[in-house]
């Protein structure tokens, strides 16, 4: 059973992992980089690395955490890139709503899910077993 959840929680992150770098591809494609350069690659790149980052992690699992960082990194490049869209057009609400949108998205989402999956993965292979602390028997 242990072995068919970490195969299943593989293949979703793997999966999540293509959807991401499809969605970077056509951020690549279709971002004006004039802008904000330096964000504008960050929103392109983060994607683009998500499934390779993954695929290093099954080799040194403690990268996953790498891949965690990319994630919360992505999140705020998407944020703020977010708060400038709605600051040029004036229908910013707040700091907080703005985040929650962000949140929201299917990419940022996709992301998130992908490394709670890898990680998911790479603790049931590394465990063998489910460990839970505080019962007996």
């Amino acid at each position: 059973m242990l072995k068919l959840a970490r195969v299943a929680l593989s293949i979703a992150a793997t999966l999540l992992g293509c959807v991401l770098t499809v969605y970077g591809l056509i951020a690549v494609y279709k971002m004006d980089v004039r802008l904000d350069p330096g964000l504008s690659l960050l929103y392109c790149a983060l994607p683009l690395i998500s499934l390779p980052a993954y695929f290093a992690a099954l080799f040194r699992p403690r990268l996953i955490l790498l891949h965690a960082c990319f994630a919360l990194t992505y999140l705020g490049v998407y944020s703020a890139l977010d708060w400038r869209s709605c600051a040029a057009v004036g229908i910013c609400g707040s700091v907080g709503s703005v985040l929650w949108t962000t949140i929201t998205t299917v990419a940022v989402l996709s992301y998130f899910a992908m490394v709670a999956c890898a990680s998911g993965s790479l603790v049931l292979s590394k465990s063998g077993s489910p460990k839970f602390s505080g019962t007996s028997g």
